[in-house]
């Protein structure tokens, strides 16, 4: 081990994405560097940000891909502005005005102006299967770029990366470098150091997801990778330093994955973030504040696999038939719903009367918004041994949670449960639900259980704070 108070840190995500992990780390670095411990950031670059910066106090690198391609293969970094149509082009906009502006020059109805709309109406269509086409080639040659990528869409990045990490540690001297998913290519990065670096600081795994195992989610093509993926991981966790995971039950199955690596494999849960300040004015107009109202609030990303909204919906849309109720319920979902729309189609008629879907918030309105709440929507991961760190906000916000699980063992459940103040609907789908889960959740807010007395919630809420969370990877970077 290395003596010295510096830490790397390689992240594919930071500053300023909004991410879970990013949170995680930001909140991590914020901590360390306020305790006088020297941390640099490698990630990955983005459009219109330095490639080197100091975010508190910590010195971060953006590294960019050896193809710049790859970044279409990241879905979340993927640009929204590109055109999809061929009449969003400035071009074809100048084009068509033109056109039209010399068209209503020709005598009206004249032969001559009746052959001008017509060519114009068939270039136009030759246009339009012409763009369609190139588009659809365009993806295919995206997904085909995609399914050859191992570990995921991070590859490119790892070379470049793993030479800026070793130029790095040639330069100084670091007691650990801490290497964490979600993807998996900082990992490579982290394995590449620790195979050809001579200088060997502690290095630790942090582990958001499981990878080689992670059949609901799978970050690549198992029918291709399988067997890479399961060499790489068991590889990387013999040669880790120390491994950190955020649930019990990961540490078991990878216990389980691996055996031999109980005295070096840890579980650090969800962090709590720190506390916000007042609302802030221009936060209001996003939170259709009315006290007449009880606002039922979802936070974070609906995604198609594995965390869809349709029970919660389903739910609200029966409840909504109470007249008490009727009048006074609001579900607000402040996150990324892209994958899903397709289930608040059967609810069209009350988006933005009951339902409102406000997209994507800043981490710093949504610490804010969720202490807005009457109610809090918890919607269960389908994996068993995943356990968001929105759960440990929710419970240290102190207020009501109506957990959704799709899983009998619901890491969610399992930590919201001891609280008093939430109550479990288990449903894998809209079929499933009765009346019996309807009576319940109409009974819930009628009555809301009374928030936990603060020596309680304090009791509860201290292993996820930054302060504890912090200590337990100081402990693993300057191990012995």
């Amino acid at each position: 081990m290395i003596n010295s108070n510096r830490v790397l840190v390689v992240l594919y995500r930071y500053i300023p994405e909004v991410a879970p992990r990013v949170f995680r780390w930001g909140s991590i670095v914020d901590e360390l560097t306020s305790q006088n411990i020297d941390v640099d950031v490698i990630c990955a670059a983005l459009p219109n940000t330095p490639e080197f910066e100091i975010i508190q106090k910590a010195r971060v690198f953006r590294i960019s891909p050896w193809f710049k391609g790859s970044y279409s293969l990241d879905q979340s970094r993927k640009k929204t502005n590109r055109p999809k149509r061929y009449k969003d082009f400035l071009f074809f906009k100048i084009f068509r005005k033109r056109v039209k502006k010399f068209l209503k020059r020709l005598p009206i109805n004249s032969s001559l102006q009746k052959y001008g709309v017509n060519f114009y109406h068939k270039f136009i269509s030759i246009l339009s299967r012409v763009f369609n086409n190139l588009q659809l080639a365009s993806d295919n040659i995206r997904r085909w770029i995609g399914s050859l990528s191992w570990p995921e869409y991070g590859m490119y990045w790892i070379l470049p990366a793993f030479l800026k990490a070793s130029q790095l540690i040639r330069q100084n001297e670091y007691s650990a470098v801490i290497t964490v998913s979600w993807p998996v290519s900082p990992h490579v990065v982290g394995w590449l150091i620790h195979k050809t670096v001579a200088k060997k600081p502690n290095w630790i795994v942090d582990i958001g997801d499981p990878f080689s195992f992670n059949t609901t989610t799978p970050i690549n093509d198992f029918n291709k990778f399988g067997k890479l993926n399961t060499r790489f991981e068991r590889s990387l966790l013999k040669n880790a330093t120390s491994i950190s995971v955020t649930t019990c039950k990961t540490r078991e199955d990878y216990i389980n994955f691996l055996p031999g690596i109980e005295s070096k494999i840890f579980e650090i849960p969800p962090l709590i973030p720190k506390a916000q300040n007042p609302i802030e004015p221009n936060l209001k107009n996003l939170l259709n504040d009315n006290n007449q109202k009880n606002k039922l609030i979802f936070t974070g990303s609906l995604r198609a696999k594995n965390r869809r909204p349709d029970v919660i919906l389903y739910l609200f849309d029966q409840v909504l038939n109470d007249s008490e109720l009727k009048e006074k319920l609001e579900l607000h979902f402040y996150g990324d719903s892209k994958q899903c729309l397709d289930s608040f189609k059967p609810y069209k008629n009350i988006i933005d009367k009951k339902i409102y879907l406000h997209g994507i918030v800043e981490k710093s309105f949504i610490d804010q918004i969720i202490n807005t709440a009457d109610f809090l929507v918890n919607i269960g991961n389908v994996t068993e041994n995943q356990l968001p760190s929105k759960t440990v906000e929710y419970i240290s916000t102190n207020r009501p949670i109506i957990n959704i699980s799709s899983s009998k063992i619901d890491s969610s459940w399992e930590i919201i449960s001891k609280t008093g103040i939430g109550i479990n609907i288990y449903a894998k789908g809209v079929e499933e639900i009765n009346e019996s889960d309807i009576s319940q959740l109409l009974n819930f807010i009628k009555n809301p259980p009374p928030p936990m007395v603060d020596e309680t919630l304090k009791i509860i809420i201290e292993p996820y704070s930054i302060g504890v969370i912090t200590n337990q990877y100081k402990n693993l970077i300057f191990k012995k």
